[in-house]
């Protein structure tokens, strides 16, 4: 997070980037241009997760990525606007205070994401950005994974299978698991395996 103080003219000047930001979000429209505001802002979302977050729900609503319209075809270049967005949901998600809306939104773009859509299941894909964020990892405390379930299982509640063909029990399967991966905030995932602690959740 930021030091600097609200009101100072650091906080202002980083105010009128952001608005500036939103604007060529707007006015670039579906495509490549968007595309890459969104990877400038993937370098700043854990830094300013407020407004990385309402950028990205905007974008996500604008592109029709959160339509449940059953049997509604989106738009290519919306759908090529998914792996640029799951590295700012999964940078926000690691913030406690916005992992809730985070993961909504990432399953938001599970249901409309085939592997196909981001060059197979790497880390641009939204739902294995749901399992590595659910999974144990180094530092990873229970409340985060109580946060990331809770949410998870209102998925369920609201129905597990999905056109797509993802479903909120793989998150689940991935919290189960024996073994976790720890995540690294740089521009690669560097996975740590390790026993995960499954008997102490919860005490």
């Amino acid at each position: 997070m930021s030091n600097t103080s609200v009101g100072t003219p650091g906080v202002r000047l980083l105010d009128r980037v952001w608005v500036q930001m939103d604007d060529h979000l707007k006015k670039a429209g579906l495509g490549a241009a968007q595309r890459a505001i969104l990877e400038t802002i993937t370098d700043v979302a854990y830094f300013q997760p407020e407004r990385a977050l309402e950028l990205a729900a905007q974008t996500i609503h604008d592109a029709g990525l959160d339509n449940d319209a059953e049997g509604q075809d989106l738009e290519p270049e919306a759908v090529k606007l998914i792996p640029a967005l799951v590295p700012i949901l999964r940078h926000l998600a690691y913030t406690y205070q916005y992992v809730g809306p985070a993961v909504d939104l990432l399953w938001t773009l599970a249901k409309d994401s085939q592997p196909a859509a981001s060059g197979g299941f790497s880390n641009t894909d939204p739902l294995r950005a749901l399992q590595q964020i659910a999974s144990f990892g180094l530092g990873k405390p229970a409340a985060f994974h109580e946060a990331v379930i809770e949410r998870v299982l209102t998925w369920v509640a609201i129905g597990p299978t999905m056109p797509a063909g993802s479903s909120p029990f793989d998150v689940l399967d991935a919290f189960l698991a024996t073994e976790g991966t720890d995540d690294s905030f740089d521009e690669t995932l560097s996975p740590h395996i390790f026993e995960a602690p499954l008997k102490s959740f919860g005490k």
